[in-house]
């Protein structure tokens, strides 16, 4: 299948967020990442959830026994339920850190083989967590560190026995999901779901032509075909290999503008954002270390739906990362508030400064109607 390039413009965008549609690429690029060295033994799958399986064939049938965060998102908890593993949730402070004293209350009665933590929308962890998690691996417990929301941040555990992600998140692919071990994984893999990739590739181009042109017929037409895409991935019975598409805009893809872009975009929304009453920023400031998936805040007063709608009417479409899966349950207050409150601002590369102003614009233009 050919993958249509784009020219890299950065004109002001009629929406915010939602869909990426863009396909970048430089055909005289190979670009190799950390878990292409040789230290690393890596498998490409059609998703995150789908590579989540595959560490559950590694990890076999002994003890199968697992903490993560109480907050997280369905698609990495529904796999290990699949495969018949228990779980416990340990508890996630405010500023998204690790409640260590619940971990360890968790690891002392529940007696997991592993432990699956992640960092999130791009920031690594404090010291006194990396200290903390050193001493489980020193235990015997396997530890697992899903970076999906970190990708290009330069802050992964180092300690960590397995990594998982997906590839999906910061650009245009149409599928994509990687495990990484120390270890050589003996997985047998379906070939490639060749429908998901040309209905994706299918919607990317009906978008591109929404975005460049004014036919609002065509926005009905990608939304379904990105409704398609949703349902295609959300099966997860076998084991599926990545495409080749996704692992050659991935090898071909400049990323440095865009990792430069998501940094400056979330810092400066940063400096906007932060003395508007009505909003609590939930991290700090974007490092070189740092780039960023999102600019996550908190709405305060239980008004997150109404700013919520009142960008999305204005076309900027800000997701709830993640919405409470079901079977976590009896959560401390701190992790229930992060459900509750939770809202991420689009920071990406499709757009710069000038989109980063609107979003601010209207944020406290919502405040000041609040007051």
């Amino acid at each position: 299948m050919i993958l249509e390039k784009t020219n890299g413009e950065n004109k002001m965008q009629k929406e915010i967020g939602s869909n990426f549609w863009e396909i970048e690429i430089d055909e005289n690029r190979n670009n190799k990442y950390w878990w292409d060295e040789q230290q690393y033994h890596s498998e490409y799958f059609v998703s995150g959830r789908n590579a989540i399986l595959g560490l559950c064939k590694v990890l076999g049938n002994e003890k199968k026994k697992i903490i993560m965060p109480a907050y997280t998102c369905s698609t990495v908890v529904e796999p290990f339920y699949q495969e018949n593993w228990e779980i416990e949730y340990y508890e996630v402070n405010k500023d998204l850190s690790i409640n260590i004293d619940s971990l360890e209350q968790k690891i002392i009665a529940f007696k997991p083989s592993a432990i699956l933590i992640h960092s999130y929308f791009g920031f690594g962890f404090e010291k006194v967590e990396e200290e903390y998690i050193k001493k489980l691996k020193q235990k015997g417990i396997i530890i697992i560190e899903d970076l999906t929301q970190k990708v290009f941040s330069d802050n992964r555990l180092l300690m960590a026995d397995y990594y998982v992600f997906s590839l999906r998140k910061f650009l245009a692919v149409p599928d994509g999901g990687v495990l990484v071990s120390y270890k050589k994984m003996n997985l047998e893999l379906a070939k490639e779901n060749s429908k998901l990739v040309s209905t994706a590739i299918s919607a990317f181009k009906l978008k591109k032509a929404y975005m460049n042109g004014n036919d609002l017929e065509l926005k009905e037409k990608f939304r379904k075909k990105y409704v398609e895409c949703n349902k295609l991935l959300a099966i997860n019975r076998i084991l599926t290999k990545g495409s080749i598409e996704t692992l050659d805009i991935y090898r071909k893809t400049n990323f440095e503008p865009v990792i430069k872009r998501r940094i400056n975009n979330y810092n400066r929304l940063w400096e906007l954002l932060k003395p508007i009453t009505c909003i609590k920023l939930v991290l700090g400031k974007a490092n070189d270390k740092v780039v960023p998936l999102y600019l996550p805040l908190y709405v305060k007063q239980g008004k997150r739906k109404e700013l919520q709608h009142f960008l999305a009417i204005r076309y900027i479409y800000c997701p709830v990362i993640w919405p409470k899966y079901n079977l976590i349950i009896n959560i401390s207050k701190n992790t229930e508030y992060i459900y509750d409150n939770i809202l991420c601002i689009p920071i990406d590369q499709r757009y710069g400064i000038e989109e980063m102003e609107k979003i601010a614009k209207y944020i406290s233009e919502f405040a000041s109607k609040e007051v």
